[in-house]
């Protein structure tokens, strides 16, 4: 059977479902949640009763802010979001000295490990054996219960699937993946039983999963101004979030557009960037730096995603061919990360985050993934890989089907800050209130 995906947007009444709506005021505790994406950051106080359920409809204050990078800003920054939601409180309403947290990064025993936080950081390392909740704490002066945001956008994707008969009836007493493409790429497994309760398992990262049959060794070619171009990345790279994300995306465009340079053409994608238009011969090579990430350069997936498979401006349509064909090899990598966690064949890169034995039979034989992240569910790209990611799981499993279920960036709203309530937990939200 052909492998089938549904965009939770399309028609299926999740969208905007949980959405924040009208800021409501009905509550006598409150308690921070926050979500730490690539670009931006977003946090939300919500109420909670006496017995630390939090009240998912009564949100006080919400408030967004771009992600700082580089160690001490990006906590500086964090801190001073926090106090602003904060701040918008009534003086009603006690907010409990706790702060919940979705972090990129692979957490074990609270410390971020080497290289799995190299979005935030001016460096690739910056953060290695940092403990974001003793960072917040030192600067807030209250409990911080952080875990890895991937996962929390699970937790909240789950709860909208479940909250409709249909899509909770092909969850149950099932295991489920998440696969999150954004800046980077996110990954969470869970199992849910037949009443609907969410257990996390596994540490959930694949953004170090080593692609199988990933063969190309960082070559791609495009046909440009009537021309075959050879676009190279400059150093080999096989890890999973190397291929399908949005810096993966914007590494293979600058790459293209450097190849397009040296064959002595103009630039591709760079033209399409807010200003970049004007941008002097000069500049280019700095410009299209394979790790330049500042905007708008650093925007580069979303721009392809929307304004230059969307346009019809003379510059979108040269570009157009070549972006369809990276939205496609997205679409490809999807698959066959897809393929890799169904067979239970899970190698990392580095020989110190390898999967236990364990791990890898518990996800093996999954088949119903949760697709998240605007790298899959924006734009004319996210079409075109997903039905790339499909083709491809028909041609190789002819007789399973998969289920892909799209949760995209509208249809969370403020879920992923909602799903980081997981990670201190009702039990513990009780005694706070209690020690209050």
């Amino acid at each position: 059977m052909c492998p089938k995906y549904r965009n939770a947007s399309a028609g299926g009444g999740l969208s905007g479902r949980y959405s924040l709506g009208a800021i409501s005021r009905q509550a006598e505790y409150a308690v921070t949640l926050v979500d730490v994406g690539g670009t931006k950051e977003k946090a939300l106080l919500v109420g909670v009763d006496r017995e630390g359920g939090l009240l998912r409809e009564v949100v006080l204050a919400s408030e967004e802010a771009p992600t700082l990078k580089g160690l001490k800003q990006h906590y500086d920054g964090m801190a001073e979001l926090i106090r602003k939601v904060q701040s918008n409180a009534g003086p009603e309403v006690k907010i409990l000295p706790a702060v919940c947290v979705g972090t990129p990064g692979r957490l074990v025993g609270g410390v971020i490990q080497p290289g799995s936080a190299q979005n935030l950081g001016a460096g690739k390392h910056e953060f290695d054996g940092v403990k974001p909740a003793e960072e917040l704490e030192r600067r807030l002066k209250v409990k911080a219960y952080v875990g890895n945001d991937a996962v929390a956008q699970m937790g909240a994707a789950l709860n909208i699937l479940l909250g409709t008969p249909e899509t909770a009836a092909k969850i149950k007493a099932r295991t489920v993946a998440y696969i999150g493409p954004g800046t980077g790429l996110g990954g969470g497994f869970a199992r849910v039983d037949g009443k609907g309760n969410i257990g996390f398992m596994t540490d959930g990262h694949i953004y170090d999963l080593l692609v199988p049959g990933y063969e190309t060794k960082n070559e791609f070619r495009f046909h440009v101004d009537g021309r075959e171009l050879t676009a190279r990345l400059p150093e080999e790279t096989l890890k999973a979030e190397d291929l399908l994300s949005g810096r993966a995306v914007r590494q293979i465009a600058c790459a293209l557009d450097r190849a397009a340079v040296k064959a002595g053409l103009e630039p591709v994608f760079l033209p399409n960037l807010p200003g970049m238009e004007k941008a002097l011969p000069e500049e280019w090579e700095h410009l299209l730096d394979h790790n330049n990430s500042k905007p708008p350069v650093g925007d580069m997936a979303k721009y392809i995603a929307v304004n230059i498979l969307e346009s019809d401006s003379k510059n979108a349509r040269r570009a157009r061919r070549a972006a369809e064909q990276i939205a496609g090899f997205e679409g490809l990598m999807l698959g066959r990360v897809v393929e890799a966690l169904h067979l239970g064949r899970i190698s990392k890169f580095s020989s110190q985050a390898q999967w236990p034995a364990a791990d890898k039979e518990a996800v093996k034989g999954v088949k119903d993934f949760i697709l998240g992240g605007s790298m899959l569910t924006r734009g004319v790209m996210g079409g075109i890989a997903l039905e790339r990611a499909a083709s491809y799981l028909k041609s190789r499993f002819p007789n399973k089907e998969f289920n892909l279920h799209v949760i995209g960036d509208v249809d969370l709203g403020g879920e992923a800050a909602y799903g980081a309530y997981a990670f201190a937990g009702k039990q513990q939200i009780r005694k706070i209130i209690e020690a209050v």
